[in-house]
């Protein structure tokens, strides 16, 4: 029997946490975990709690894409997006629990976008592992300072060793 690795036995967690999202478009699931490799919380994106899910009405980008208002492209018109990033709903789910520790890893299914980075940064994390590239080749540069400036490492998963 061959036992995954933690980085795969994670990678596969934050691919069963990502099935939860009710988000039509992009579902995405994130393992916060110690450095003693303790799972601290999970996340994944959707609606606030108590709104309708995405999948339901929820989302006015969603119900504007439907209706031929916008044309539906991958990072667009986010700004009437109303769902929770994977990675800002963990973050939130450590800290009601008081649970998070000044350094951690996460383990998602796709690569932070920048403000999902800057909040991950923040809260003080040190190895972002993450199976999917998300687009933001233009941001290239920043990304690139940040992780150089917090000392952050960011390792693309093999998604052929996840998969179950």
């Amino acid at each position: 029997m061959n036992r995954p690795t933690w980085d795969e036995y994670y990678s596969k967690l934050s691919s069963m946490v990502a099935e939860r999202s009710t988000c039509a478009y992009r579902k995405v699931g994130a393992v916060i975990v110690d450095f003693d490799n303790r799972i601290i919380s999970t996340g994944y994106n959707g609606t606030p709690r108590g709104t309708l899910h995405c999948i339901e009405g929820g989302c006015p980008r969603r119900q504007a894409i439907v209706e031929g208002k916008i044309k539906h492209e991958s990072g667009a018109n986010l700004d009437s997006c109303t769902a929770i990033h994977s990675e800002i709903n963990a973050i939130i789910q450590a800290a009601q629990l008081s649970n998070l520790p000044n350094e951690f890893k996460i383990y998602v299914t796709t690569f932070p976008c920048l403000q999902c980075l800057v909040a991950l940064l923040n809260a003080g994390c040190k190895e972002i592992n993450y199976l999917d590239s998300y687009n933001q080749k233009d941001l290239k540069p920043t990304i690139d300072r940040l992780f150089r400036e917090t000392g952050c490492k960011a390792k693309k998963m093999e998604k052929k060793s996840v998969l179950v």
